[in-house]
């Protein structure tokens, strides 16, 4: 016969909830990825955001015609119109900005190199010659076509390149003045920022060094990820730790000249977290079947044995770093699990402190796990049948009573393995997970609701008490995911949905403002334990 225990969730909160003191908790952040409908601006010069260039009939046509056209080592095209022989003459285009409308209006700046001709069109017009000349666009209607530059002519002996599309206000200070001062402004406070999606880390094909992304690449937005230059340069102007994902391909070598560049690039005083990789537990990814492909080398199980490669390739990953760098000092070397799964963290340290699976000496300063909260709300809703009935409201009770039964219990099972192995728990990613999967994310009535759950006042308090549950159960460090993403029916991540969003329409973005301003001083209504009922 089974036995039923009651127990009260407050068990996992460990103070008063009326009064908390968030002292030792400091704040850090995901940013989305570079590209053309990113809302965030990232760059003054917008063709770091530009895409892949797209190859098109020079009369017209189909808008990508799929032929190959020749590029220089910088990502420019050889030349324009390019004459492969057997099929018409191909241009390129790529958009610079599109999917929203959210983008300074004002006078903007094209310069650039080389002889030949780029046209501009729809939120921008015009056809552009001259090389080296700061040439005037005006754009005075942001619309969600945003903008599309072609290069209509490119001398073989004088390629177009370099170019450069500056926005309104920074045609004299670019070269200096790379991050555009709201970006920076709104990230201000984040003792961390975290570039997985910057780096493309999932499913990366990424092995050596010569095929990372350079800062003269054309753009940024490229299958291989942001340049790292941009990544230090970035946390270096924040005075913010900088923390790499190590593409799970990356050969020693690309990992001994990425270690060099952190080490000299760097700020004195700062801290890189490295990473093995991201989510390698994870079977959506191509980095999962990696390592459980190579740790059955170390278990029959595959998904201990993936979680021990894991440890072997992070414990020769801190090692080169410690050689590159001269000690530990100015690192946080980071095991990354499973936060619904502390038998995985205890897998992964226990592997790093075992000579049969990492044979360096290198461990882990951190347990990073990713604690969102919610994430099977959406389908439980429509599984009863109240999608179309449910209010938002209803919605964020749901969410409020996730973060005692997902966040809490987490948190402290991973803090005690945390414990034992004398590291830090800290939070990789973490927040609402408010999103419906296989096929109910079509669901637009409940969709819609979701969006506006994330937009509701509530939001700010149920993060202020994530944050505090977090704390109270041993947690430190918590990077959320992430900074600028528009909502939509994949997720609401964004804690701000654009870049000029007014603060008072953000309630995540103002629960983590209030944490890095006021973090001495927060009090939060009481809210009455969730009850669980578990079966023995």
């Amino acid at each position: 016969m089974k036995k039923t225990t009651i127990l009260f969730f407050s068990i996992f909160v460990l103070i008063n909830m009326n009064s908390f003191t968030q002292e030792n908790l400091s704040m850090g952040i995901n940013l989305a990825g570079i590209n053309y409908w990113a809302p965030a601006w990232t760059f003054v010069d917008r063709m770091k955001n530009a895409g892949e260039w797209i190859p098109s009939d020079v009369n017209g046509g189909a808008w990508d015609s799929g032929q190959s056209v020749p590029l220089r080592s910088d990502g420019y095209p050889q030349q324009i119109p390019y004459d492969p022989g057997n099929i018409t003459p191909q241009i390129v285009k790529t958009l610079l900005i599109s999917n929203t409308s959210h983008y300074p209006a004002g006078d903007y700046t094209l310069i650039f190199e080389g002889t030949g001709a780029i046209k501009l069109d729809f939120d921008a017009s015009g056809t552009y010659y001259a090389p080296g000349v700061a040439h005037n666009v005006p754009v005075y209607n942001p619309s969600t076509a945003g903008i599309l530059l072609t290069i209509i002519e490119s001398d073989p002996g004088d390629p177009i390149r370099n170019i450069r599309f500056i926005m309104p206000g920074f045609a004299d200070t670019y070269e200096e003045q790379i991050f555009h001062p709201l970006f920076l402004t709104r990230l201000e406070g984040m003792k961390v920022i975290r570039f997985m999606d910057w780096g493309r880390t999932n499913n990366s094909d990424v092995v050596e060094w010569a095929e990372r992304t350079r800062p003269d690449h054309y753009t940024q937005a490229l299958p291989a990820g942001v340049s790292y230059e941009a990544m230090i340069d970035l946390t270096n102007a924040l005075d913010a730790d900088p923390w790499i994902c190590i593409p799970h391909l990356a050969s020693d070598d690309f990992v001994r000249e990425l270690a060099g560049l952190v080490r000299d690039r760097m700020e004195p005083g700062r801290k890189i977290y490295i990473e093995y990789s991201n989510e390698l537990w994870n079977g959506m990814f191509d980095q999962n079947q990696y390592v459980e492909e190579l740790g059955q080398a170390y278990s029959y199980d595959t998904f201990q044995g993936g979680l021990f490669y894991n440890a072997h390739r992070s414990g020769q990953i801190f090692e080169i770093f410690e050689q590159e760098f001269g000690g530990t000092d100015r690192m946080v070397r980071v095991a990354a699990s499973q936060a619904s799964n502390s038998w995985a963290s205890e897998q992964i340290l226990a592997g790093l402190n075992n000579s049969s699976i990492n044979n360096t000496a290198a461990r882990a300063d951190v347990l990073a796990i990713a604690p969102y909260f919610g994430g099977s709300i959406a389908d439980g809703l429509i599984n009863e049948g109240l999608d179309s009935s449910v209010t938002v409201d209803q919605i964020l009770d749901r969410l409020e009573s996730a973060v005692y039964q997902e966040t809490a219990p987490w948190t402290l099972n991973n803090s005690k393995v945390a414990e034992k192995y004398n590291v830090r728990l800290i939070a990789y990613e973490g927040g609402q997970h408010l999103l419906g999967t296989y096929g109910n994310e079509n669901n637009d009535t409940l969709s819609n609701k979701l969006i506006a759950a994330n937009r509701d006042e509530r939001m700010k308090t149920i993060y202020l008490r994530m944050f505090d549950i977090w704390t109270a159960n041993g947690g430190s460090e918590f990077c959320v995911f992430n900074f600028i993403e528009q909502h939509s029916k994949w997720g609401s991540w964004g804690i701000l949905e654009y870049q000029d969003q007014p603060v008072s329409t953000a309630p995540k973005y103002s629960a983590v403002q209030e944490i890095i301003q006021n973090g001495s001083s927060i009090t939060l209504p009481v809210m009455k334990p969730y009850r669980l009922r578990i079966s023995n």
